[in-house]
């Protein structure tokens, strides 16, 4: 072997340099190299915005009254999903942001950035079930009523959050001002959003959710019947009157009723009904209080009771006012037969901060719409009608 210093040496050394080279360079091109495919993002693709919590109440509330419909859509990438205000791309929402109004979004957790107090971000830790958002316009999702209310449930509490779970699956709607109710039909049922909560097992807010959909109801028909049906409902160890379950908008089969002078009807509706004790209670709204409508109240408590219905009455200004209210719960267990409860100091501190949530919530003293308002501007152009 020649020595390592020696002329030889070194050119053998070149010469097994090169052909190592060479092989290496012919392996490379015989065998297949692995490389990772680039994002299937494309430039003119643009990011989703996915407008949940408040935001989206307020755009689901203007659809919902201007009786359109959004186009459902499937759940965006997580590298497809805007995080902040400069991969907003929708010219309407920027402007909201640069106005007065606070857009809430959500994003992927781990992807919060900034701190834009126009911009709340709601961190994403869950994987969500397919269809959780309906497209509004290109670039720009809106959550279903489902995920509306898991991301609203930390910030409005059970009782709200009931309320707001009685408006999506009952027969009314507010106003995006909340001014003014309208009748619409429901957006989804109890059993939806039961179903929802079953697949986000982990999610936040889930718990509270699931408290809200026990005292919560399918097909109230305005406000105020979703009010008193909670006041009656909610137990007495948390500050209401456990009268038990109740079903909105019954029909009641009432007979003929000639002889009345009046027309006659086979059916009467009663708002908040308890099938079982035969016994309801009527929710008068401020249209009860004209004289014709006044009459007909008559008529029909006079049908109810010919078949053996028993009813209360409660309105608006009886509900207002916490003692009233207080009475109209004690008549109700004592129309149902339940035995009075004492009240502790503790149970009674519970039952006036209940009726303060209730009476300064959204839903309170809301009359009907005289004519169906037109829809005001907000997130996002209006979808055309499905």
């Amino acid at each position: 072997c020649p020595s390592p210093c020696s002329p030889a040496a070194m050119s053998l050394s070149k010469l097994t340099c090169s052909r190592l080279a060479a092989w290496c360079r012919r392996s490379v091109e015989r065998v297949p190299v692995a490389v990772d495919p680039l994002p299937v993002l494309a430039e003119n693709r643009p990011m989703e915005t996915c407008i949940v919590g408040i935001s989206a109440l307020r755009s689901i509330r203007r659809m919902r009254v201007a009786r359109r419909r959004p186009a459902p859509s499937g759940n965006p990438r997580v590298e497809e999903i805007a995080s902040n205000r400069r991969e907003i791309e929708d010219p309407q929402l920027r402007r909201c942001l640069e106005g007065d109004e606070t857009l809430h979004i959500l994003t992927p957790a781990g992807r919060r950035n900034g701190h834009d107090r126009r911009l709340v971000q709601h961190a994403c830790c869950v994987p969500l079930p397919e269809g959780s958002f309906n497209r509004h316009a290109p670039g720009v999702l809106v959550a279903t009523p489902e995920l509306c209310l898991l991301t609203m449930a930390c910030g409005l509490g059970v009782n709200c959050l009931a309320l707001l779970a009685d408006e999506f699956c009952g027969g009314f709607a507010l106003t995006p001002d909340e001014t003014a109710f309208v009748r619409r039909e429901p957006l989804v049922t109890l059993a939806d959003v039961t179903s929802f909560c079953e697949e986000v097992p982990g999610a936040r807010g889930v718990n509270i959710l699931r408290r809200a959909i026990r005292l919560a109801a399918d097909g109230a028909a305005s406000p105020l019947e979703a009010l008193v049906r909670h006041w009656l409902h909610v137990p007495v160890e948390h500050g209401g009157y456990g009268t038990g379950q109740s079903a909105f908008n019954v029909a009641v089969d009432v007979g003929e009723g000639f002889g009345s002078g009046m027309p006659a009807r086979r059916t009467r509706v009663i708002d908040i009904c308890y099938p079982r004790q035969r016994c309801g209670v009527e929710c008068d709204g401020l249209q009860h209080e004209s004289s014709a409508q006044s009459d007909d109240d008559a008529h029909r408590q006079t049908q109810l009771s010919n078949v053996g219905y028993r009813e209360e009455r409660i309105s608006w200004k009886q509900f207002s006012s916490y003692q009233r209210a207080c009475e109209a719960g004690i008549a109700v267990r004592h129309m149902l037969g339940l035995r009075a409860r004492p009240v502790d100091g503790r149970m009674e501190d519970c039952r006036r901060e209940l009726w303060k949530d209730l009476v300064a919530s959204p839903w309170a003293g809301v009359p009907l719409a005289v004519r169906p308002p037109d829809p005001s501007p907000g997130l996002g152009p209006a979808p055309p009608v499905a």
